[in-house]
């Protein structure tokens, strides 16, 4: 498969490494190139998936985010943090469409990870998947989604924090082609386990149970 993961972490999220590896090794069956990207501390496999850990030391996020891109093998980067918890399995003919449409409808982003929230999509002519309006909110985001890799390290600023990726980011390219596109077809594939200052997400305790995970 044509695709390397990216996924971004910081020391003070180490308690989350376990119950992450524990749900990206049930639900992600791919042999991808899985890239762990943190700053200081030994990230251990806690499970048989293999993850190449790169510590980059107490850079900015955005700065160690780009330095794990660049490093990704493949055009396409699967990009997501470590506290997105899967709870669904991508089909693997499902996936290689994705990358080929991808390269067909020249998309720099396709989120294919659930309801839209804040964001806003409409329909493009002879394309099964929506496209963001050029004035949607979070027409970049953190949730899973594949990333053509040059786009990515175009839009990513060594400056950048999450949040700023997010919200700084979005907001550049306001009334611009920016070829965001969503699959809506898809229902929600992971529970994003905290929120801003490291707080428990509402439902986590049920997710816990469901998954068989420790509490962090």
């Amino acid at each position: 498969m044509k695709l390397s993961v990216l996924i971004g972490t910081c020391d003070t999220y180490e308690p989350l490494w376990e119950p992450f590896q524990i749900t990206f090794d049930r639900y992600w069956k791919f042999p991808t190139q899985n890239l762990f990207v943190g700053e200081t501390k030994v990230i251990p496999n806690y499970t048989d998936t293999r993850f190449d850990t790169i510590n980059l030391g107490k850079k900015s996020w955005g700065s160690r985010m780009r330095d794990g891109v660049i490093a990704c093998k493949e055009e396409y980067v699967f990009f997501i943090l470590e506290d997105y918890f899967f709870n669904y399995s991508y089909d693997e003919t499902q996936m290689n469409t994705w990358i080929e449409d991808m390269k067909k409808y020249d998309m720099n982003r396709l989120q294919v990870c659930g309801p839209p929230g804040e964001q806003r999509y409409m329909d493009k002519e002879n394309c099964p998947y929506k496209v963001f309006t050029p004035n949607s909110r979070y027409i970049i985001s953190v949730q899973p989604s594949i990333w053509k890799k040059s786009y990515l390290l175009e839009v990513l600023k060594e400056e950048y924090s999450p949040w700023d990726f997010e919200l700084k980011g979005s907001s550049l390219l306001l009334g611009t082609d920016h070829n965001t596109y969503a699959d809506a077809s898809i229902g929600l594939t992971y529970f994003n386990a905290v929120r801003i200052g490291f707080k428990k997400s509402v439902g986590w305790e049920a997710f816990r149970d469901s998954e068989g995970l420790k509490d962090f």
